[in-house]
């Protein structure tokens, strides 16, 4: 019985592979980003990222959708360096609840 019910998790279990962008660099848990050219938070990110640092790049806006679709479940830290970001909507990481910290620095 134990082995069936394993075997019924393991099968329909969703599971996300480890994906990292070319422009990017991915560890288990730390996803970099640094002169990617994203316009919104990318989405082919590994699941167990917890660090996600962008830098650089054309993000203007964050809302809710765009970070549904990224489905970082795992995110605890959101990075967001000279990125022209202009707005978060609100409730955008209504969901995040692991999100504890996000740093935005601004284009100097």
């Amino acid at each position: 019985v134990m082995l069936v019910i394993l075997i019924f998790i393991m099968v329909f279990t969703p599971s996300r592979p480890l994906e990292c962008p070319t422009q990017c660099r991915c560890s288990n848990y730390k996803t970099w980003c640094k002169f990617s050219r994203f316009y919104k938070l990318p989405s082919q990110l590994p699941g167990t990222t917890q660090l996600l640092s962008i830098q650089f790049d054309d993000i203007k806006i964050i809302n809710p959708s765009m970070v549904t679709i990224s489905g970082l479940w795992n995110l605890t830290h959101l990075e967001l360096n000279k990125v022209q970001l202009q707005e978060i909507e609100p409730g955008s990481f209504k969901t995040y609840e692991s999100l504890t910290e996000t740093d935005h620095h601004k284009q100097q």
